[in-house]
């Protein structure tokens, strides 16, 4: 397991003993120290305040490592890296999507669908190289991707001309019930009418309750006379209202009619329909019969599309889908294909070997930077790092003694880094293969290499020297 060391701790100040981050927080005391002569001593803390750097013992820019960076300067190089990072994502959500497309009414109402393979949209994308936090390379990917089908016309005539057929007939039915019941209600409610024309009141009980009233003990005697017969017709009128009231709530009959007819009566007059008068109630029904009659087509079609858009809600029953009204007679199923808001902050290798832990301390400061930034000033937090932060570890080739290429994609994981190869992007690459190589291995195989050199070194000497006896020999043959 590797120990990952924290972000180093301000040694002095307002923050000493706390880490870095605390102190980046506070913009009033960064500023301050920014200006004090000292600070610039202070490294690596002032490299990290004033410049945004973090040194690590691998942080050069060879021209191997700039090669690796100009691939993207190639688009179609950056949608492969957006490819390899959202693909697998967003094909589960197409293939769910083309699954629910298969069903035989969507089919009969739009037509058979598929929705093609993702591929990533660049248009509202940004890319940018040499980025605050010595991220090598950003990307702020935003693709939002939609499909709008609309709906065929014959079959939405079909259904809508097969779906009035039974609408016409409720809707009547309900209209002559209505007309019936209002009927009904007209004639109990001029019988009621005659029943309680006559009512009298107790005229005794009528003058007790208005000699009670303070107002008429004092004024003119005329102004006495007129107000005391006023309020014995009010009195009067009050308690028939009374008396009729009861005798309509005691009406079983009639309160029955009035509250089952759906003309609404309620909204024109009183609750209460002893209120109405004949007259009243003929030019209700006159005009419940005409808005029925003007208003009939516009009131399906409105009810109509309310159960259409309810009958596609049920029918695909997922957040993807969304149904609109097209026009008269169609509808428009939008599909989401995605909707992608993400920050790729990445860190470029050439090569990488047994020195990986010092990168992945330096991610984790430069994680943590981007992180406290985003929290602490608006206009990142607003304007760049939109999305969910995906920091990537992009290696060209890796070379380990004890490390195998799995066990490092692991280690980097459990801190949510992204290990990526270079192979895995770009089908065809002039960079070296990736491969986790085994050292002792090649220490064999040189030391074969070097025992094999050597023997072939050691039978060249014996054979120069069989040469040079024979050349002697010959030599003092002729001699």
């Amino acid at each position: 397991m590797i120990d990952i060391q924290p972000l180093p701790l301000v040694p002095f100040g307002k923050y000493k003993d706390k880490s870095v981050t605390e102190l980046l927080a506070d913009k009033n005391y960064v500023d301050w120290l920014k200006k004090q002569s000292w600070f610039s001593e202070k490294s690596p803390i002032y490299n990290i305040v004033v410049n945004q750097t973090i040194n690590t013992t691998n942080n050069s820019k060879t021209p191997e490592h700039n090669k690796l960076q100009n691939l993207f300067l190639d688009k179609n190089n950056q949608q492969k890296l957006l490819l390899k990072l959202f693909n697998k994502q967003v094909t589960s959500d197409i293939d769910e999507i083309n699954n629910i497309l298969q069903d035989k009414e969507i089919i009969r109402c739009f037509g058979e669908n598929n929705i093609p393979e993702f591929s990533v949209n660049l248009d509202n994308t940004t890319t940018t190289f040499e980025y605050k936090f010595n991220w090598d390379l950003y990307i702020h990917y935003y693709d939002i991707q939609k499909i709008i089908l609309t709906s065929n016309l014959e079959t939405e005539l079909f259904d809508k001309r097969k779906y009035k057929e039974q609408y016409d007939i409720k809707e009547n039915e309900k209209y002559n019930n209505n007309l019936l019941l209002l009927d009904r209600f007209t004639e109990e409610l001029i019988k009621f009418k005659e029943e309680t024309a006559n009512i009298s009141v107790d005229e005794e009980q009528v003058e007790n309750i208005v000699n009670k009233y303070p107002a008429y003990k004092n004024g003119v005697a005329k102004e006495r006379e007129e107000g005391y017969k006023k309020s014995l017709n009010e009195e009067r009128d009050r308690q028939r209202r009374n008396i009729i009231h009861k005798a309509w709530e005691n009406n079983t009959k009639i309160n029955e009619l009035f509250k089952n007819c759906k003309v609404n009566l309620n909204n024109s007059f009183s609750s209460y329909g002893y209120s109405y008068s004949i007259n009243d109630i003929y030019k209700i029904k006159k005009e419940y019969e005409n808005d029925y009659a003007e208003n009939y087509e516009n009131n399906f079609n409105k009810h109509y599309e309310k159960y259409r858009l309810k009958y596609y809600e049920d029918i695909l029953n997922h957040d993807t889908f969304y149904v609109r009204k097209s026009n008269e007679n169609q509808y428009d199923l939008i599909i989401n294909i995605c909707k992608i808001k993400a920050s790729v902050c990445c860190e470029l290798k050439p090569t990488l070997s047994d020195d990986y832990p010092c990168v992945l301390r330096k991610l984790q400061t430069q994680i943590e930077l981007t992180l406290n930034n985003i929290k602490s000033n608006q206009f990142y937090a607003e304007k760049l790092f939109r999305g969910s932060l995906c920091p990537i570890l992009l290696i060209e080739s890796f070379t380990s003694k004890y490390t195998s290429k799995e066990q490092l994609i692991a280690i980097f994981k459990q801190h949510n880094i992204k290990v990526i190869f270079t192979n895995e992007i770009f089908e065809t690459s002039n960079s070296l293969e990736i491969e986790s190589v085994n050292t002792n291995k090649l220490i064999e195989e040189n030391k074969f290499l070097t025992d094999n050199l050597l023997e072939t070194q050691q039978k060249l000497l014996q054979a120069e020297e069989k040469i040079k006896y024979l050349e002697e020999k010959i030599l003092s043959s002729k001699s």
